[in-house]
C-alpha cells in the first residue's frame, strides 16, 4: 500500500493522451439534434413540449453514447414506444417543425439502432489488445456500471491474459492502485480535474466519440495569486498530447448532461418542498 501512495504522490514521466472514435450514424444523429437545439433557442425558448422532446431526444443519445452493447441493443420496447410517442406528438403539434428537422432527426435515430456494432466498444477492445503482457495493468473507467451484458461483451472481445479492471468513477477516485494504463472513456471535462490532478498510470487516455471535443487545458489552482508567484507541481513531469477538436460545428458536449441532471434534481426538490413533499431525490446519469 505504501509503495502505490508513493508512486501516486512521487511521480515519474507520464503521458496524457486524447483519441476520438468514429461513427458516421452518431455523428449525423449529433448534427440534427444541434440544430434542433438552434431551432428551439431561436423560436421555441419558452416551449415546454418542445423542450421536453429535446431533453428526452438528447438523452436517447447520450444513451447511445454511453453504451457499449451494439447499437442495436440498446433500446428496449418500452423506450422504442415512447421515442415513436414523442416524435409522434411532434408531428402532430408542430408539422412545419417536423418536416424541417424532426424528419431528418427521426432517421437519423433510425439508422443508429439498426447498426449491429458499437464503434466505440470495438476501438477500445482494438486499443487493449496491443498490450500482449500479462503483468501489464489496465484500468477501464466508466461514469456508471457496466451491465452483465457489456462486462461480457468486453470478456469475450479483450485478450483473457490482460490485466483488466473496471471501475466506476467513483470507484476510481478511492482506489490508490497504481496502473501501466488508465483508460477514461469520455474526456477530461466529463469526468472533471480529479481525472487529471492525481495520475494513476504511466500513460492515461481519454477517449470519446468525435463530435465530442477531447482537450485537457491546464488551469491555475490559485487564481488569486500572481502567476508569477506560483509553483505548481500537479503537471510535473506530464507530457500532454495536442487536444482531439470535435468534427462540425455541434452544440452538444458530454458535460451538458450532468448539468441537465443536476438541474432537473433541483427542479424536481424544489416542487416537492413547494408541495410539502420530503423525501430523498436520486439522479442517475447514464
Amino acid at each position: 500500500m505504501l509503495r502505490e501512495v508513493h508512486k501516486l504522490y512521487f511521480p515519474s514521466q507520464k503521458h496524457i493522451h486524447f483519441k476520438h472514435v468514429k461513427c458516421n450514424e452518431l455523428l449525423s444523429l449529433a448534427e440534427h439534434l444541434s440544430s434542433f437545439k438552434e431551432e428551439l433557442s431561436d423560436k421555441f425558448d419558452n416551449d415546454q413540449q418542445i423542450l421536453e422532446t429535446y431533453s428526452y431526444l438528447n438523452r436517447i443519445f447520450f444513451t447511445l453514447c454511453g453504451s457499449f452493447l451494439p447499437y442495436y441493443e440498446v433500446m428496449n420496447k418500452n423506450t422504442e414506444k415512447e421515442l415513436i410517442s414523442k416524435l409522434s406528438s411532434l408531428k402532430a403539434s408542430y408539422p412545419d417543425l417536423f418536416d424541417k428537422i424532426g424528419k431528418s432527426l427521426a432517421m437519423s435515430i433510425k439508422h443508429v439502432l439498426e447498426t449491429k456494432q458499437n464503434y466505440m466498444t470495438d476501438f477500445l477492445c482494438s486499443h487493449i489488445n496491443k498490450n500482449h503482457i500479462r503483468s501489464y495493468k489496465i484500468a477501464l473507467v466508466t461514469k456508471r456500471v457496466l451491465s452483465p451484458e457489456e462486462k461480457d461483451v468486453f470478456n469475450r472481445k479483450i485478450n483473457p491474459i490482460l490485466n483488466i479492471t473496471h471501475y466506476t468513477e467513483n470507484s476510481f477516485r478511492k482506489s490508490v492502485t497504481m496502473f501501466d494504463e488508465v483508460i477514461f472513456v469520455g474526456t477530461p471535462n466529463y469526468f472533471g480535474s480529479f481525472a487529471v490532478n492525481t495520475l494513476k498510470a504511466a500513460h492515461t487516455y481519454f477517449i470519446s466519440y468525435e463530435m465530442f471535443s477531447n482537450r485537457l487545458i491546464p488551469k491555475s489552482l490559485f487564481i488569486d495569486i500572481h502567476q508569477q508567484d506560483i509553483i505548481s507541481t500537479v503537471y510535473l513531469n506530464v507530457s500532454i498530447d495536442k487536444e482531439m477538436k470535435k468534427v462540425n460545428r455541434i452544440e452538444i458536449n458530454q458535460e451538458d448532461l450532468v448539468k441537465s441532471a443536476v438541474q432537473k434534481v433541483l427542479a424536481e426538490q424544489n416542487k416537492n418542498e413547494a408541495g410539502g413533499v420530503h423525501h430523498a431525490v436520486k439522479a442517475s446519469v447514464v
